[in-house]
């Protein structure tokens, strides 16, 4: 992780699994919390653009595509089982490098090295995703700016969420958020004629 702005997010963890990357690589660790299970039991299908990781029998742990048009080399991921603990490696296929022999794949110069996410299907999810402009941004910001931008984003989805929730309990009770402001300006306009009034 050299070289990386510890204000900024490389990765997150979901209720399920933990993942991180770098430039060359995405890293994913959970753990199983079954003693049991062994490596034959695993589920594990990788493809250039997907991930599907598991227990045979049970309701998959991962199962996705990667984000933004992301690939990956089949050939150079990996995975490794140490008692409960899963390691999978995958080796990101970045502009420049040759294309996996199982997919040839020219990527969009314009896309961006960082993913969002592991995959889309847990964009959404607590930790699913994380700001990659935030890690555009740590190459010419310092940490004092950085944390600065990451506060004003911050505060920018609170209000966001906030937002929500007023229309989501305007629409509730039957009225709409300009509706509420229109009868308040309304009640305004008559209190100020109602003060107003010659006695």
């Amino acid at each position: 992780m050299s070289g990386q702005s510890s204000v900024v997010d490389y990765g997150g963890e979901t209720d399920i699994y933990k993942w991180n990357q770098t430039k060359e690589e995405v890293t994913v660790n959970l753990d199983l919390k079954d003693e049991s299970i062994t490596a034959k039991n695993i589920v594990y299908e990788l493809t250039p653009t997907t991930l599907k990781f598991g227990v045979k029998g049970r309701p998959l742990l991962i199962d996705g595509t990667f984000p933004d048009n992301h690939r990956v080399s089949v050939s150079g991921s990996t995975w490794t089982k140490d008692g409960t603990q899963i390691d999978i490696t995958l080796t990101k296929q970045n502009v420049g490098q040759e294309a996996d022999k199982h997919a040839p794949h020219k990527t969009d110069p314009k896309e961006s090295e960082w993913w969002s996410c592991l995959v889309t299907a847990d964009a959404d999810k607590e930790g699913g995703s994380i700001d990659t402009e935030m890690i555009d941004a740590s190459r010419y910001l310092d940490d004092s700016l950085l944390r600065k931008v990451k506060e004003g984003k911050r505060q920018k989805k609170l209000e966001e969420e906030a937002a929500k929730k007023a229309a989501a309990a305007a629409a509730a009770s039957g009225s709409t958020p300009q509706a509420t402001t229109e009868a308040s300006t309304s009640s305004s306009a008559s209190t100020s004629d109602a003060t107003s009034t010659p006695q």
